[in-house]
């Protein structure tokens, strides 16, 4: 016996032929639906799973580390020169504080005497500039005081104010720079 089966490609129908020698007879064949697709899983009102707790930052590689050059003799002379002259600049740098420190406590120790008045303007800008410039001196008015009076017209007979006494110096009249001037030699002599 021999069997013939046949399908629709759609699986709606299928057929089959059997038969013994000559002799054929079609006979149906029950065939099944095709399977249909899996349906969505229906979604859930509430979980019964804590929610998931967020995810880690990614993972990143450290940056990549790069040796440092070999030295060679030159570069190594060139640092040494560098830090030479870093250092030599650096040595400058405090010896020339050292030395205006110095030069102002010699300035500071330098004994200033103004002999004034009261309604003097160059005696005014003198006592700006005396201050401006950290200089300590003694102020003495030639109208009020007796003493500053004698002393004033001892080393001043013409009588003009401002009168400076800069140590030994005796200065007529206000100039900064003329100041400046006694009051650096005084300190150049208390120096030596």
């Amino acid at each position: 016996m021999w069997l013939v089966a046949a399908l629709s490609f759609s699986g709606a129908a299928a057929f089959a032929v059997a038969g013994r020698g000559r002799h054929e007879v079609p006979v149906a064949v029950p065939v099944p639906a095709p399977a249909e697709p899996p349906a969505a899983p229906l979604a859930r009102t509430s979980s019964p799973l804590p929610p998931a707790a967020p995810l880690p930052p990614p993972i990143v590689a450290p940056p990549a580390v790069v040796a440092p050059p070999i030295p060679t003799p030159d570069t190594v002379a060139e640092t040494n020169r560098e830090n030479e002259a870093y250092v030599a600049a650096a040595r400058a740098r405090r010896d020339a504080e050292q030395r205006e420190a110095a030069r102002s406590r010699a300035r500071s120790s330098v004994r200033v005497v103004m002999y004034s008045t009261s309604w003097c303007g160059y005696c005014k800008r003198a006592r700006a500039w005396l201050a401006g410039s950290g200089v300590g001196y003694v102020d003495l008015d030639v109208e009020r005081d007796e003493s500053a009076r004698a002393r004033f017209h001892t080393i001043n007979p013409g009588g003009g104010v401002p009168t400076f006494e800069v140590d030994d110096q005796v200065l007529r009249g206000f100039s900064p720079g003329q100041l400046d001037a006694a009051l650096a030699l005084a300190v150049e002599r208390r120096a030596r």
